[in-house]
């Protein structure tokens, strides 16, 4: 079969949109995300055949990539499948496709052919070629032979190409089983999204919500320490009222401090003798320290 390779640079829409956005994708990162970032961008320096990109979730996964993608040179071709695939074939469908040829009803030996004739082609140009894939751990065990082919193809001819295998912590179980592959498991780097703390929860989902265009939300709902706050209007109107909402819990707790200073000034002042009323406002003085207490709890950890 003769194939005539033209050139062709495997640019998606959203790929170019990225790279005009690389700033705002790099400040919505977490330390742990920027730290994935850089080993994931020093992998690709070190010109590995595979990297493997492990986290508890989709979404930051998804961030991480976006911005090694976003940062790439514009000269590297970029096949991303966001979704699990079924089998090796129609996982070298959609990579032909990405890279600018129509896969038509070629055969799998075919796709290979064709993809091998094109990573050999971007080596004389000097060029790069990137495949990820995402939610890796959801393929089927020939989707993952193909890929590690791949790889073991990589390390014999150096084409430069460059795979991503992005997925959830079950990833790291499936890449266990695969011992035939072991060679291209070992090769490549192996890299961790380390959980949020909760500071960077907090402004993770700060992030997401800005990045989500939540402007446009007609309420937002709050859970905080185990209470529920309604905001009806949309992401800018709950910051403003959530701002006041801080600052006349700040100022509750101020009364609530002077009063107890009060209260507990009289307290050692009273003698061991106790009449009626001062039992009674010693009643008062625990019901204002439990309520003074709560609320200096609230302020804390808002």
């Amino acid at each position: 079969m003769g194939v005539n390779i033209v050139l062709h640079r495997a640019l998606t829409a959203d790929f170019l949109a990225l790279s005009s956005d690389s700033d705002s994708l790099l400040q919505r990162l977490t330390p742990c995300d920027r730290a994935a970032l850089s080993q994931l961008t020093a992998a690709f320096n070190e010109v590995r055949p595979i990297a493997f990109l492990i986290g508890a979730g989709r979404a930051r996964s998804r961030q991480v990539v976006d911005c090694f993608l976003a940062t790439a040179d514009k000269q590297t071709s970029v096949v991303r499948i966001t979704g699990p695939c079924t089998d090796a074939t129609s996982c070298m469908r959609e990579v032909i496709r990405s890279i600018g040829f129509e896969p038509k009803d070629f055969g799998l030996t075919d796709l290979e052919n064709i993809f091998k004739m094109f990573l050999a082609f971007q080596k004389d140009q000097g060029s790069r070629t990137v495949i990820c894939i995402e939610e890796t751990q959801d393929c089927s065990s020939w989707v993952l032979d193909k890929v590690f082919a791949l790889a073991k193809q990589e390390m014999a001819e150096t084409f430069g190409l460059f795979i991503i295998l992005s997925g959830r912590r079950k990833l790291a179980r499936v890449l266990n089983q695969h011992s035939p592959h072991a060679e291209a498991v070992l090769t490549g780097r192996h890299i961790r999204i380390a959980p949020l703390t909760l500071s960077e929860t907090r402004e993770f989902v700060i992030q997401q919500a800005k990045s989500e265009s939540f402007d446009d939300a007609s309420q937002i709902i709050e859970l905080d320490q185990g209470k529920l706050y309604a905001y009806k209007g949309n992401y800018s109107y709950y910051l403003e009222k959530k701002e006041e909402r801080l600052a006349i819990e700040q100022t509750t707790l101020g009364k609530a401090k002077n009063l107890f200073k009060k209260e507990l000034d009289w307290m050692r002042r009273q003698p061991k003798a106790r009449t009626t009323k001062s039992k009674s406002r010693i009643e008062d003085f625990y019901q204002i320290k439990k309520k003074h207490t709560s609320v200096e709890m609230i302020i804390k950890y808002s």
